[in-house]
């Protein structure tokens, strides 16, 4: 009996991992060529020249060694760990971020909106 139930979760888990490989169009989305490539263009991202120019003067202004120990434990216990959670999930369900806000939430699709408007916005200040 329990090898049934394991055998229709693993079958379960490989229909939703097939559809998901789907886009909502139906057409199969593009992925990373390798693991090193996604490495790469993550860190790229995450680390652009406004953050390089810009981190040492912050820091000097607001108390150098005192706002790195909040900005540390910001980093640490926030932000890394909402980006691997968008990554993770962003594999697990192969959908665009907004998509991915709408299939867990449907009624916080505009949060998706907001964030992808939000970044656009703070991209602008960067150029």
């Amino acid at each position: 009996m329990p090898e049934l139930a394991r055998d229709e979760q693993q079958n379960s888990a490989a229909r939703a991992s097939a559809h998901a490989a789907e886009a909502t169009d139906g057409k199969p989305r593009s992925r990373w060529s390798s693991h090193t490539t996604f490495l790469l263009a993550s860190i790229g991202s995450a680390i652009g020249f406004g953050n390089v120019w810009r981190f040492p003067m912050m820091a000097y202004s607001y108390g150098g060694g005192a706002f790195m120990l909040p900005y540390l434990i910001a980093l640490f216990f926030a932000a890394i760990p909402m980006v691997v959670l968008e990554f993770a999930l962003g594999q697990r369900l192969q959908r665009g971020h907004v998509a991915l806000v709408a299939h867990i939430a449907p009624r916080w699709e505009g949060l998706g909106w907001a964030t992808v408007v939000g970044t656009f916005l703070s991209a602008q200040y960067y150029q």
